[in-house]
């Protein structure tokens, strides 16, 4: 399978150790408007450059296409890849609006192509082990559980297009998600919320309290205006054990 990577900042270099471990995959072509950012991925990946992406579709024979761009951009671009009839894995989210996510669908269906938000916790062994705990009941009911995700406020994207919520949706499209990705996969939608948010210009800090049948869910996304270094995790409080 040819791999084509678009957009090589910080994530896709992730991406491209990711794709080494897969045999079937080989990364063939790069794109980015950054040529200093082609050339540091061209030697990781001894694919070749561009600077303008539909060139690369039409020079290249792509299987996939993966997206790596800022998330502003990601439905735009898999959508003209999909139409070229190339499955696509995008970062996430996948968009801040439901009108993107609703005609990305579209198109992967009349195309007939696999496409796929990299919503990462549901493929960790550590997750999958909690899924499996509260799908077996091999612990009793579920109580409550808290699910944290923080970091310091990120100063060094492109443009700085993380920091602006037109453009990135701040943490609750950033960090929260992968969360909420892993309650709605797991548990289902939840029948309530309660949100409280707490922002100012180089911070910002959400808690939101998922109400289940039986049990709640409280999350919290911070990015800190101080240096914090990243962390992030789960305690789940069964009725015979706790897994954290």
């Amino acid at each position: 399978m040819n791999v084509a990577i678009v957009g090589v900042g910080n994530i896709s270099r992730t991406h491209m150790e990711a794709w080494k471990h897969i045999p079937e995959a080989t990364v063939v072509a790069v794109c980015d408007i950054r040529q200093e950012m082609i050339d540091r991925a061209v030697d990781i990946t001894g694919a070749r450059g561009y600077l303008d992406f539909t060139q690369m579709l039409d020079n290249e024979d792509i299987d996939i296409l993966d997206i790596c761009l800022p998330t502003y951009l990601h439905a735009d671009f898999a959508v003209q890849a999909m139409e070229r009839g190339i499955h696509v894995l995008t970062e996430k989210p996948l968009s801040l609006y439901k009108k993107d996510v609703a005609r990305t669908y579209e198109v992967a269906q009349r195309k007939n192509v696999r496409f796929m938000t990299a919503q990462v916790l549901r493929f960790w062994h550590e997750y999958e082990l909690l899924r499996e705990a509260y799908q077996s009941g091999q612990y009793g009911p579920l109580i409550s559980a808290t699910m944290t995700r923080l970091g310091s406020t990120p100063r060094s994207s492109w443009d700085n297009w993380m920091i602006d919520e037109q453009r990135s949706g701040l943490t609750p499209f950033d960090l929260h998600i992968h969360d909420l990705d892993f309650l709605v996969y797991t548990f289902g939608e939840p029948k309530d919320m309660q949100v409280n948010r707490a922002r100012g210009a180089k911070r910002d800090d959400i808690h939101v309290v998922y109400h289940y049948d039986g049990f709640f869910v409280s999350c919290q996304a911070t990015w800190h205006n101080a240096v914090f270094r990243f962390r992030s995790g789960y305690r789940f409080q069964f009725e015979k054990a706790v897994m954290e």
